[in-house]
């Protein structure tokens, strides 16, 4: 079992003005949503391992309510490369300090089919200041997608049916037992 973690790759949309690239590491340097409603659309980066079969996906987001004593909710939405949202979570945020939240994991990419690494590698998030329980603002820091996923078996050997030949491009062989004939 491997997993990998997807990042902030581009900006796809954003009405908060506050340029949403900074989610692309827990450094600190939060993108500021100060208006409900607001709500950014990021593109992720690709996975880059052996994929096989996909287990299961799962954001995480860092971020806090900034102003006073009151909440602020942020909304992740999970949408695919056409802005159709696939799933959501909505996270409350209670100042002070950056919280962590993660989302449902989810193991499938429409409730019943399993996802495949062409589902994944199109993900987007819809980021939305979705409510306040007062006058606040809402910092995301850090947002991501974890994947977990089997990793397929990798052949670096060939067998070639028309000549009888096996070409090893490198390693070592081992024979325990048997014949070699040449």
């Amino acid at each position: 079992m491997a997993q990998e973690t997807l990042t902030y790759s581009s900006t796809v949309s954003d009405d908060t003005g506050n340029g949403p690239s900074r989610v692309s590491e827990l450094d600190g340097a939060a993108w500021l949503m100060q208006t409900v409603g607001h709500a950014a659309i990021i593109e992720l980066t690709n996975l880059t391992g052996n994929v096989g079969t996909i287990n299961w996906i799962q954001h995480t987001i860092h971020g806090n309510g900034v102003a006073g004593k009151t909440t602020a909710d942020g909304k992740v939405f999970i949408l695919n490369d056409s802005n159709t949202e696939l799933y959501a979570d909505t996270h409350t945020f209670n100042p002070p300090g950056i919280q962590t939240y993660t989302g449902t994991q989810r193991t499938t990419s429409n409730g019943s089919a399993a996802w495949t690494e062409s589902d994944i590698n199109s993900l987007r998030l819809k980021i939305k200041f979705e409510a306040e329980s007062a006058a606040n603002d809402l910092a995301i820091d850090y947002v991501k997608i974890t994947v977990d996923y089997d990793e397929t078996a990798v052949s670096y050997n060939s067998y070639n049916t028309s000549t009888n030949n096996t070409h090893i491009t490198s390693g070592n062989v081992n024979i325990s037992s048997g014949n070699i004939f040449i």
